[in-house]
């Protein structure tokens, strides 16, 4: 037997090493959330998502700074101002939708889930990075448009008013409300579908039912049927994620750029209605994704 195949005994002079077991660290959540919130925004950023918003974006403010080309007064400057940035946060809230959407449900089709799903990247750790990120974008994206209407004020001598501000501000809580909602509706049923219900089962369309069975009934139509359907399209409605919960308070921000004071609150009681709702939808996207078993 050879001096290399026997083991030397040891007399406690050298330590005994024995593999120690891999302990993630204490910070590995924050760790893996990270990484993943940088992979998404980089996925986000190559994506003909924004490329097509960035296009679109060009097309009209291109179309809509023409007319200023041969002169215009500044009440028609103002009027421009406020077209070109009510149809740009409307397609924001569109593409913010997207993203949620795009996240979710690439991923589930691609079957990649169960590699990313490994131990120390849990869903909820995706899931969470996967709105943060598309909330991240949508908010870069709302500071760029609001900055250029600011410029179009100052180019157009108009005063910078703080409805762009609060404007901006509001375009983000309504766009964590659309993503939100993307993205709960990516993780329970096909794309396809999410994207059908989500534009066509709105607030507004619950709304309007609602409106009219309280109009049967005050008219005289009590019977157990209509109340019935009054108290289905109230549940309805109460359900269904509201993309303004105050915006009959706030409306009129939009026409003239002008904020009151009590306005503000408002605006603080959209984020807490928002954030509250984001929490709802993660937790349930969370349930389905984890009912799927992708671990």
């Amino acid at each position: 037997m050879s001096a290399a195949s026997t083991a030397l005994p040891n007399r406690g002079l050298i330590p005994v090493q024995t593999p120690a077991a891999a302990v993630p660290p204490a910070n590995a959540f924050f760790v893996i959330l990270r990484a993943n919130f940088v992979a998404d925004v980089k996925f986000l950023r190559r994506s003909r998502l924004i490329m097509a918003f960035v296009l679109v974006f060009l097309v009209i403010t291109v179309l809509s700074l023409l007319p200023s080309a041969f002169g215009q007064s500044e009440f028609k400057s103002f009027g421009t101002m406020e077209q070109i940035y009510g149809e740009l946060r409307l397609f924001l809230a569109i593409l913010a939708g997207g993203m949620g959407l795009f996240l979710v449900s690439f991923h589930q089709r691609d079957r990649s889930l169960k590699m990313v799903f490994t131990k120390p990247c849990t869903p909820a750790n995706w899931l969470l990075a996967a709105m943060l990120s598309a909330s991240f974008v949508s908010f870069v994206l709302n500071v760029v448009i609001c900055a250029v209407m600011v410029g179009l004020s100052y180019g157009w001598h108009l005063a910078v008013r703080p409805g762009l501000m609060f404007l901006a501000c509001e375009s983000v809580i309504v766009d964590i409300i659309v993503i939100s909602t993307m993205t709960l509706l990516a993780s329970l049923v096909h794309p396809a579908v999410a994207a059908t219900v989500a534009i066509l089962f709105n607030g507004n369309l619950f709304y309007s039912f609602l409106q009219w069975s309280l109009q049967t009934i005050a008219e005289g139509n009590k019977t157990l049927k209509m109340r019935a359907l009054e108290h289905f399209f109230h549940a309805l409605y109460m359900i269904i994620p509201m993309y303004s919960p105050f915006g009959k308070h706030i409306d009129s921000v939009d026409g003239s750029y002008r904020v009151e004071h009590g306005q503000w609150k408002y605006l603080a009681f959209s984020l807490g209605y928002a954030l509250t709702f984001a929490l709802v939808a993660y937790l349930v996207a969370l349930l389905s994704l984890r009912r799927k078993r992708h671990i």
